[in-house]
């Protein structure tokens, strides 16, 4: 073999190897979700920021990033501010959709609840409905602290807001449809 030829297999493995290395970091870190529409690939922090030199500098303003589409999408997401800006307000519409829908229920139950207690109904009677009560206001509280309107995971926002709304209906069915309360005897001294 020649001894030029050993350069070209040496340039040949590099080059390979390069492009190894670069194609298994691209498939492990799902590099390749950043090309597609699924509001799931979001993995980097969406903080408005603007590059000087190689240093990334977040301008250090927490609010929206609808009012900086620019810097705070479309540095990974290269579609319009026009898109951008929909298909947010989109996930965000249905999310308050829902959350009205998982609220007016929650009232209703409260209604319901008040207005068993006022005609008599025991704090025993009451208590599965109260349990359930607590859970879907739970459930809504948490939807509402997360503050994304739905945004960073609308399908698990819908999930929660769905289990909140189906315990304030389980609360109406108890109250409906009242189990007989089950009266424990005291235990016996020995």
């Amino acid at each position: 073999m020649r001894p030029r030829s050993w350069l070209f297999i040496a340039l040949g493995a590099c080059v390979g190897l390069a492009f190894g290395i670069g194609g298994f970091t691209f498939t492990y870190a799902k590099g390749y979700s950043y090309l597609t529409h699924d509001p799931a690939a979001c993995a980097n922090c969406h903080v408005a920021y603007k590059r000087e030199g190689a240093m990334k500098i977040s301008d250090h303003h927490v609010r929206s990033p609808l009012l900086n589409i620019n810097r705070a999408c479309q540095t990974c997401h290269k579609w319009s501010e026009e898109e951008l800006k929909g298909r947010v307000e989109t996930l965000q519409a249905r999310n308050q959709k829902l959350r009205g829908t998982a609220m007016d229920a929650l009232v209703d139950l409260i209604h319901e609840l008040k207005a068993r207690k006022d005609t008599g109904a025991t704090d025993a009677e009451l208590a599965e409905a109260r349990g359930f009560q607590r859970k879907a206001q739970f459930y809504l509280d948490f939807v509402e602290a997360e503050n994304s309107s739905g945004f960073h995971a609308p399908q698990e926002a819908a999930r929660i807001l769905g289990d909140s709304i189906n315990f304030s209906r389980l609360g109406q069915s108890a109250l409906r449809n009242p189990q007989p309360v089950q009266q424990t005897a005291a235990p016996k001294d020995p």
